[in-house]
């Protein structure tokens, strides 16, 4: 704006850095604390029915370690987006600054009912199905690394689908979406959703369904979204 007093690039630059100071060391210290309880995490996250062993010297220590890793994320997480808008917001219009603090906290919430729902739905149903090709002369010995590594993958991606809403919202304030284009595009949401269901899930039709509704749910909520926002055209 003219008169108004630009930061130099020093002052960006210090800032930046203090920000992730102010974020990487108490994740530093999260990891450590994560790694206490790391046993604990493993002992709720194992199988129900099975052991779980190590293939290599380092393997469980490395598992500790990333679970403690994903359970600093976790919980500096809300501090992360914090600084992150923070050193955002000066460069922002007023409406961009209240749109960037509106979404942030339910991506964040969308994230963790993904999470949520990858978790005690999708991993479940996925880990029964691979397990059931166990049989006679064929006995299941899963690694307690390529575990977390599955229930990463059952999960994580969940969370990114259920970030729909927030992807929508923002498509649609700036004129790219509208509810009437969604929902003349439902054929084509419904096949794309099939397909990505089908990809994330075992090749079973219940696991397909289990994932496919929500995700079309999300989607019906993304049309309502978009008409309720009802940004300006986009210009050509």
């Amino acid at each position: 704006m003219p008169g108004e007093k630009r930061m130099p690039l020093s002052g960006h630059l210090r800032e930046l850095r203090y920000r992730l100071l102010a974020t990487a060391v108490p994740w530093l210290v999260l990891v450590g604390i994560g790694f206490t309880q790391a046993g604990r995490v493993l002992e709720w996250l194992r199988p129900q029915d099975g052991t779980l062993v190590f293939l290599a010297p380092a393997e469980a220590f490395l598992t500790y370690l990333r679970i403690a890793a994903y359970l600093a994320t976790a919980a500096v997480l809300p501090l992360a987006l914090y600084h992150a808008a923070a050193f955002a917001a000066p460069g922002l219009e007023p409406g961009e600054r209240r749109l960037m603090f509106l979404l942030l906290p339910a991506a964040v919430v969308l994230f963790a009912a993904g999470v949520a729902f990858g978790f005690t739905v999708v991993r479940p149903i996925a880990l029964a199905f691979f397990l059931g090709f166990a049989g006679e002369g064929l006995e299941p010995m899963i690694s307690v690394g390529r575990y977390l590594s599955f229930v990463a993958g059952t999960t994580l991606p969940v969370g990114l689908v259920f970030q729909t809403p927030v992807v929508i919202y923002l498509l649609a304030r700036l004129g790219i979406v509208s509810g009437e284009g969604l929902r003349r595009s439902r054929p084509y949401a419904l096949l794309i959703i099939l397909v990505v269901a089908a990809v994330v899930t075992p090749p079973d039709v219940i696991s397909q369904v289990l994932v496919a509704v929500p995700m079309y749910a999300l989607y019906e909520l993304s049309i309502w979204i978009a008409r309720a926002v009802g940004g300006p055209p986009r210009r050509s």
